[in-house]
């Protein structure tokens, strides 16, 4: 794999959540696999909170872990879910520290599995590089955690203003505007498709070709992809 600067964006919630009783504990997990895990070619954490007052929280877990990355905490307002706080994430990189070749998004419930778990997403000239795709409307994740080229995101911040295309919900992550994440994770990378057609380049692909991509479905693990393949990342749910 080339030399890549990837900062990892991940997406904190720390309210009320259909499969994560104590989302403290949740992100103190996290915090430990990632700690282990050491994962390679990320020059930068962002820890991106829907929700303000929580970032004594994050700092006092991260300074109790044995975490020792470079990060940085964004705290926003709870609209949009995941893919909001990774467009708001993105966004302040782009416009403030635009040090970095790729953007991962994650949410707080997955963690990378191996060190060098990039090298499974990084896909030279495709825009966005996903776990799983699916076009199913009522399905989840049908677009799940994945890897964003910084070049596509520059320019489609520069055409519209924003990196992902995303409507607002407020709420905890339930009813309404759970309906509403789930109308995001199709849709939220339709700035990508159409810049990525002005750049003449393939804006979207995944990994279950080559992996075995492990999902959390309510509680439950369903695997998809090949079924002896590597497991770049895991569900914390079960680990």
């Amino acid at each position: 794999m080339v030399n890549i600067n990837v900062c990892l964006v991940v997406q904190l919630y720390f309210g009320k959540r259909r499969n994560v009783p104590d989302p403290i504990l949740n992100f103190r997990n996290f915090l430990e696999r990632v700690s282990t895990v050491k994962p390679h070619k990320i020059g930068k954490f962002c820890f991106v909170i829907n929700g303000y007052g929580y970032e004594d929280i994050v700092n006092e877990l991260i300074n109790k872990s044995d975490f020792d990355s470079d990060y940085i905490i964004i705290s926003r307002e709870n609209v949009g879910m995941s893919y909001a706080g990774w467009n708001c994430a993105i966004k302040h990189f782009l416009q403030n520290e635009d040090n970095y070749t790729h953007y991962f998004v994650i949410k707080d419930d997955y963690v990378p599995s191996l060190p060098d778990f990039l090298q499974f997403y990084y896909t030279p000239n495709v825009s966005f590089v996903a776990s799983m795709v699916s076009y199913y409307p009522t399905t989840h994740a049908s677009i799940s955690n994945g890897m964003l080229s910084a070049d596509v995101a520059r320019r489609t911040l520069l055409s519209f203003g924003e990196v992902f295309s995303v409507k607002s919900g407020v709420g905890d992550q339930s009813g309404h505007s759970y309906r509403v994440g789930e109308i995001n994770q199709i849709g939220f990378l339709e700035y990508i498709k159409i810049i990525s057609g002005v750049m003449n380049k393939p804006f979207l692909t995944d990994i279950s070709s080559k992996c075995r991509i492990v999902f959390n479905f309510l509680g439950y693990k369903k695997y998809y992809g090949i079924s002896d393949g590597p497991v770049p990342l895991e569900p914390l749910n079960g680990l």
